[in-house]
C-alpha cells in the first residue's frame, strides 16, 4: 500500500507538471492538528472487562513533501496519531503511524487565500498499549505482565477540501478538513499473544482537521 501511495504520487506530479506553464514548487511541510474517529468496535469488549476504553478524539501530526503549482496541491507525508487515558483500573495509549497521499484542486483564487477540493488516501498501523494498574512484580519469582500489545492496520480513503493563506514570500499554511471511510477490514492482531476474539473495525470513519505549514 505505501508503495502504491507513492507510486500514486509521482504519477500525479508528472500528470499535472507536464504541459504547466508556470513553475512548480516541491517543498517539505510541517503540521499538527486533530481526528475524530466515529467507533471503536474493540472497546465494548473493554468495557465488559471494567478496563478503560479508546478515546474518540486523538492528536495528529504530520510531515512530508508538497508539490504545488498554480491550479493543484498534492502532499506525501507521514502521519501520526496518539491518545493516552486511565481510569482506577487501568489506562492505555495508541500511537499510530502511516502515510497519507492529499490531492486538491484549487476551485476557488483569492489574492491572499485559495479554496482546494480533492482526496485522503492513506494506510496507518494503529498501536494499541494497554495496562492494568497496581501491578506488583517479584523479580525472584516467576515474571508476570501486566500490559497488553494489540494493533490494527487500516487503509482510509474519503473527500477532503483545503484553505491556504499565502505570505508575501511564496510561504503557505494550509487548513485541510477530511472524512475519510475505511477501505480494508483487517482485524485486531497481537505479535505477543495469541488473541482468540476476531474484532473488525469495519465501520470506523474518521474526521480530520489539521494545520500545516510549507517552508
Amino acid at each position: 500500500m505505501i508503495k502504491n501511495l507513492i507510486v500514486i504520487f509521482l504519477s500525479v506530479i508528472g500528470l499535472t507538471a507536464y504541459g504547466q506553464n508556470e513553475d512548480f514548487h516541491f517543498k517539505v511541510f510541517l503540521g499538527a492538528g486533530v481526528a475524530f474517529n466515529n467507533h471503536f468496535e474493540i472497546n465494548k469488549y473493554l468495557q465488559k472487562n471494567g478496563f478503560v476504553q479508546m478515546e474518540m478524539g486523538e492528536l495528529n501530526a504530520t510531515t512530508g513533501f508538497s508539490y504545488f503549482d498554480n491550479n493543484v496541491d498534492i502532499d506525501l507525508g507521514y502521519e501520526l496519531f496518539t491518545n493516552a487515558k486511565g481510569n482506577e483500573i487501568s489506562k492505555y495509549r495508541t500511537v499510530s503511524n502511516g502515510i497519507k497521499l492529499r490531492a486538491h484542486y484549487e476551485v476557488l483564487k483569492f489574492e491572499k487565500t485559495n479554496l482546494g477540493a480533492g482526496f485522503n488516501l492513506g494506510y496507518s498501523k494503529r498501536n494499541l498499549h494497554l495496562y492494568t494498574k497496581g501491578h506488583q512484580v517479584n523479580l525472584d519469582e516467576q515474571i508476570v505482565g501486566n500490559q497488553l500489545s494489540m494493533h490494527n492496520e487500516k487503509a482510509y480513503l474519503g473527500p477532503s477540501i483545503s484553505l491556504k493563506f499565502k505570505d508575501r514570500r511564496g510561504d503557505r499554511t494550509k487548513i485541510t478538513v477530511a472524512y475519510e471511510f475505511p477501505i480494508n477490514n483487517k482485524k485486531w492482531e497481537s505479535a505477543s499473544f495469541d488473541l482468540k476474539n476476531t474484532i473488525h473495525e469495519k465501520n470506523q470513519a474518521r474526521l480530520i482537521i489539521n494545520a500545516t505549514f510549507v517552508f
